[in-house]
């Protein structure tokens, strides 16, 4: 077994129930994404750091949760190369420092048909163990995609996702059914 706790797990395809990153591994998974999307502050590393460049659609995420089919978008990015994905939670004081304790501070390796892609308002990124797309959900109820074929992926599955584009948290969120 390889001794990069993060190299092993692109082996595990078949996955069936998530299972909880170690703080080694959450750092692991961090200085990866440093390594592919390198911060201007060299004292700490945030997912905007990755939203930059023409490759990237920032959406609201209200409407994105209300008028998404998540399993059309798994379906989709599950069509390549990608079987997993880390879901990696915000860390305190810094996005790239350790998180709260449970249950908010949880990172996880999952099965990309379980991931629960762009929804909550947390600070929360979703990314492919091969890192050619990222999700980012922000606390302002944004989403950033980013990665050409995740940016052509919800434009082909979200024909409105031009009225959605974010601009402010204060943004009219949809109606919800009671």
């Amino acid at each position: 077994m390889s001794a990069d706790p993060v190299e092993r797990y692109d082996s595990q395809l078949g996955m069936v129930e998530p299972r909880t990153l170690s703080r080694v591994e959450r750092h692991a998974v961090l200085s990866q994404l440093r390594n592919r999307w390198p911060s201007d502050d060299q004292g700490w590393w945030h997912p905007i750091d990755a939203c930059t460049g023409s490759e990237v659609l920032v959406l609201d995420t209200g409407w994105f949760e209300h008028e998404v089919d998540l399993n059309d978008l798994r379906d989709r990015l599950r069509s390549g190369a990608d079987q997993v994905v880390w879901q990696v939670a915000e860390g305190t004081p810094h996005w790239d420092d350790d998180p709260p304790d449970d249950p908010i501070g949880q990172d996880y390796l999952l099965a990309l048909d379980r991931a629960p892609l762009a929804v909550g308002g947390s600070e929360t990124i979703w990314v492919p163990t091969s890192l050619t797309w990222l999700i980012y959900t922000g606390h302002d109820q944004n989403s950033y995609f980013v990665g050409s074929e995740l940016v052509r992926i919800v434009k082909a599955i979200w024909p409105n996702w031009e009225h959605h584009c974010w601009s402010s948290p204060y943004y009219a969120r949809p109606s919800m059914p009671e």
